[in-house]
């Protein structure tokens, strides 16, 4: 049924002021996705000519939790109900997702009843203000308002702060101002609004009591100014090093400061460590199941070294866990993209925009039965995507994403794109499945974004919950354009070229490179990537540059600085050739540049394996798929050796002798296994009656230390620091080989595991 917004009038059904709060939010929000505002009308003086929308409180009977809600349709009427403030936005919020805007009018749903009560109790989202936004960091009051709006009209009945007090030059206000005001807007909006508050100090300036006096006093001013605060959220880890002998009895005293500002002693902690520590989960473990009185749940987040079903196994029926889900990284996170091509992460990088609705639907179903909700993380919009979907879910995970999708295109950007906009969202989620040399998915998806854009109207096309998606799809089909060149060149170069030519096609290549893509139709795709960063820049803060946009480095957010990414070997080889250069005898620089262009060539018998490719040959031996365990925390996955924080994000890895020297690109990718967890590589096909030589790139990352064992008996190498050369050369014995099968297993020690990059495997 399609009623003209202008014939609309919302009825508060009582002179209530929560009541009179909700009728006024209804009509702010028609205006906001309109343009037109219905009038209030008083419940004795409705006019029978109008269409009305009744605001209204209802008993338990159907609204059995504080956020459920009661939607009645009829022929000249709606009836938004429910017990409680929030209740009441949250179901008028269902009423526009389930009324589309179309003109000047509302599609009212005619015989429709629905009553609706979330699944999970704790549906939260974290706001970053903090120097490490790719984005909010720029933000206004106005701005985090209608955000916050947002997330309402998707189920969302809590807002964390993230405490990160650090300036940011992006900054509207300074960092206390803005927390103060993100939870008077809470408060307005009846949320529950939590603290995320690190420690970041060591151990003796907790215990000390001077030290420890004066952080107390600085946390208590804190608390004082905030409008608002249901509880305190404490990372044991991510920063923070204090053992749980120390955290605890600590976050104790946080929450009597608390107490003396007037709310609630309430904490959540979370079991993040980053280091492999069985005494740390340990102590964890038993001080959580004490269960003082304070201690409101336990928070499961990155690095946390037991998975969710385990985590709940070990703790008390009685003590809830809430998930702290990493939204808005691909790669060195909780839930990296699973075999994500090299060329993707080179460019695109940690921070890339995102959407991953069928992943993070995956991810939230499997854990939900054993969790009370969630608070998830995000560094900004790149994400935004996958929070709305995560909070679907939330709400109920029977949902498809398509759904949500569908609701996010009617709700935020136009009716008329409720169909075409979701199959483009998960067309662009299938661009990072398999090798991307080969995803000829990749130009179908941008021609999808390019008919929505043709099609878009004036504000669509600016908005940047439009702009965000659409670049992914220029970006996504330049870099897959860019990689198929930049193989040509480097086989063109290899294959064909006679040695003395080599090293001047290389570094005509590198001083050109820009130049060989200079055809119209790529240089309008990175054009394109150009434009819309620029502009979503202006209208979001989104920091796709250091240079350009002040992001806070390289490795949060900024993958317009990678776009031109050589995405071949050419510096590598480029570094090599000129090595030879000082060789007299043009017969011994032959030799030499023939060994470092066939690098990987073995001999008889031999095994050469680039680990964590389509193309490696070692089987990986998991006892869960990961599908069924994408952290990775009870098997191994694929990674990368790439070095994001601050450095330059190709080329490089964190091995002291290579350090400030490119590198091959094959020790960019690696397979991984993370804490104690074992990382089992098997081979076979080998020849029991002799002695092999092992090779092995350790790119050390995310460990510095490691032992290795072939066919669970012998020890190849034992306990040795993995970050200083490679490769590292060792030697496995004759007898070790057994019916030509070779099990190598490695461990990593005290830290948070290990990477193999590359290996080979030659008989002497």
């Amino acid at each position: 049924m399609l009623v003209p917004i202008e014939s609309i009038c919302v009825v508060p059904a009582e002179p209530d002021n929560d009541l009179k709060f909700a009728a006024s939010y209804a009509t702010e929000e028609i205006n906001h996705m309109s343009g037109i505002r219905p009038f209030i009308a008083d419940p004795t003086l409705i006019p029978n000519s109008r269409y009305s929308i009744i605001i209204a409180w209802h008993n338990e009977d159907n609204c059995p939790s504080q956020d459920s809600y009661v939607l009645s349709f009829k022929e000249t009427s709606t009836t938004i109900s429910s017990r409680s403030k929030r209740g009441l936005l949250f179901g008028i919020g269902r009423f526009l997702r389930n009324s589309p805007m179309k003109s000047a009018c509302l599609e009212i749903p005619e015989r429709l009843d629905l009553q609706a009560t979330p699944s999970s109790l704790i549906r939260g989202h974290q706001i970053g203000y903090g120097k490490l936004s790719n984005s909010m960091d720029s933000w206004t009051t106005t701005q985090f308002d209608r955000y916050i709006r947002d997330l309402i009209m998707f189920g969302c009945n809590g807002i964390e702060i993230e405490y990160k007090p650090n300036p940011s030059p992006h900054h509207t206000l300074p960092f206390d101002e803005m927390a103060t005001e993100i939870s008077r807007i809470a408060t307005r909006y009846d949320l529950d609004c939590t603290l995320w508050i690190p420690n970041l100090g060591d151990e003796s300036h907790y215990i000390n009591p001077i030290s420890s006096k004066h952080e107390l006093n600085s946390r208590k001013s804190f608390f004082s100014i905030l409008e608002k605060i249901s509880a305190i959220t404490i990372p044991g880890g991510d920063p923070g090093k204090l053992r749980p002998k120390t955290l605890f009895p600590w976050v104790e005293r946080l929450t009597k400061q608390l107490e003396l500002c007037g709310y609630s002693q309430a904490a959540w902690i979370s079991a993040q460590w980053m280091e492999a520590d069985s005494a740390w989960n340990n102590d964890f473990l038993e001080l959580a199941n004490q269960k003082p009185i304070w201690l409101r749940g336990i928070v499961h987040g990155p690095w946390t070294q037991l998975s969710i079903p385990e985590l709940r196994q070990q703790l008390r029926d009685d003590l809830p866990i809430r998930r702290y889900t990493d939204l808005t990284h691909c790669i060195f996170c909780q839930y990296p993209v699973p075999d994500w091509d090299l060329a993707h992460a080179m460019t695109a990088g940690r921070e890339p925009i995102n959407p991953r609705p069928r992943a993070y639907k995956h991810i939230h179903n499997l854990y939900f039965a054993d969790t009370s909700g969630s608070t998830p993380h995000t560094t900004g919009v790149n994400a935004d995507i996958n929070t709305f979907v995560w909070l679907d879910q939330e709400w109920d995970s029977t949902l498809d994403v398509r759904d949500t999708l569908r609701d996010y295109a009617r709700v935020f950007l136009d009716t008329a794109m409720e169909n075409d906009f979701p199959e483009s969202i998960l067309a662009l989620e299938r661009n990072w499945e398999g090798p991307l040399i080969a995803n000829n998915e990749v130009d179908e998806t941008l021609e999808r974004w390019k008919k929505l854009e043709k099609s878009a109207n004036s504000d669509v096309a600016h908005h940047w919950r439009f702009q965000s998606p659409l670049l992914r799809a220029y970006y996504d089909a330049y870099i897959h354009r860019k990689l198929i060149r930049d193989k040509e060149i480097e086989k063109q170069i290899t294959d064909y070229l006679p040695p003395n030519e080599k090293r001047k096609a290389i570094k005509r290549y590198l001083t050109h490179q820009k130049e060989t893509y200079a055809d119209p139709t790529t240089t309008e795709l990175r054009q394109n990537c150009v434009m819309l960063s620029e502009e979503l820049y202006k209208s979001i803060g989104l920091k796709s540059s250091v240079q350009k946009h002040g992001a806070a480095h390289k490795g949060r957010g900024a993958f317009m600085d990678a776009i031109d990414e050589s995405l071949n070997d050419s510096k590598w080889l480029a570094h090599q050739i000129e090595t030879t250069t000082s060789i007299e005898s043009e017969l011994e620089r032959s030799k030499s540049m023939r060994s470092i262009l066939n690098r990987n060539e073995l001999g008889k018998g031999g095994i050469y394996d680039n680990l964590g490719t389509p193309d490696q040959i070692g089987q990986v031996v998991n006892p869960v798929d990961i599908k069924y365990d994408p952290t990775g925390l009870s098997g191994s996955r694929s990674g990368f050796g790439i070095a994001m924080d601050g450095m330059p994000r190709s080329q490089t890895v964190e091995i002291k002798e290579h350090e400030g020297q490119p590198i091959p690109m094959a020790w960019l990718t690696c397979v991984e296994a993370i804490y104690h967890t074992p990382l089992i590589l098997f081979y076979e096909g080998l020849d029991d009656s002799k002695a092999y030589d092992l090779h092995i790139v350790y790119p050390s990352r995310i460990g510095k230390k490691a032992k290795l064992i072939a066919n669970k008996e012998f020890v190849i190498h034992d306990w040795i620091k993995t970050g200083d050369k490679a490769p590292m050369s060792f030697i496995i014995p004759i007898g070790i080989i057994q019916k030509g099968k070779l099990e190598l297993q490695w461990i990593g020690g005290g830290e948070r595991g290990i990477q193999v990059a590359e290996l080979w495997i030659t008989p002497q």
